[in-house]
This record gives structure tokens, sequence and C-alpha cells, in this order.
């Protein structure tokens, strides 16, 4: 009971040791990596929202000058009447 045994002889634990520290430097490569993904992506979620943005905008302005165009078009034979009604009275 005095005598303990080795699981491992010391090459074997530094071995393994050596075998962890190359695993960890290539996990930190990876997380590394993923970092970069993920900055990359987060700017393009900004672009993204700023494009959509920019699209609402410009649909807004589209509906804008339809909404001009379609009042001059219905409005715009009754101001012309009006004005020529009021130019016969002024004769």
């Amino acid at each position: 009971m005095g005598e303990k045994e080795q699981w491992y002889s010391n090459k074997d634990l530094f071995e393994m040791v050596q075998s962890l520290r190359g695993e960890m430097q290539s996990t930190r490569a990876e997380l590394q990596e993923t970092r970069i993904v993920v900055r990359q992506y987060n700017d393009l979620r900004k672009q993204l929202v700023g494009c959509q943005r920019d699209i609402l905008e410009i649909r807004q302005q589209a509906a804008g000058r339809s909404k001009v165009w379609d009042g001059i078009r219905l409005w715009g034979g009754w101001i012309v009447a009006l004005l020529a009604f009021v130019l016969n009275l002024i004769k």
C-alpha cells in the first residue's frame, strides 16, 4: 500500500503537455479567425441596415412624386377651368 504506481511516465506526461499546447495554439488561431469573421458579419449587418434605410427613403420619395403628379393630373383641369371662368368674368 505504501508504493504508488505511476499511471504515466514523465516522457508520456511531457508529450501530453506538448500535444495540449499545440491544440491550444490551434484553438487560439481558430478563435482569432472566428472573431475576425464575426466582426466582418457585424459590419455587413450595419451596411445592410443602411441600405434598407436608403431603399425605404427612395421608395418614399417615389411615392411622394407619384402623389404630386396624380394631384396635378386630377386638379389641373379644374384649375385651368376656374382661371378661364375668372378671365371671362373680367372681360
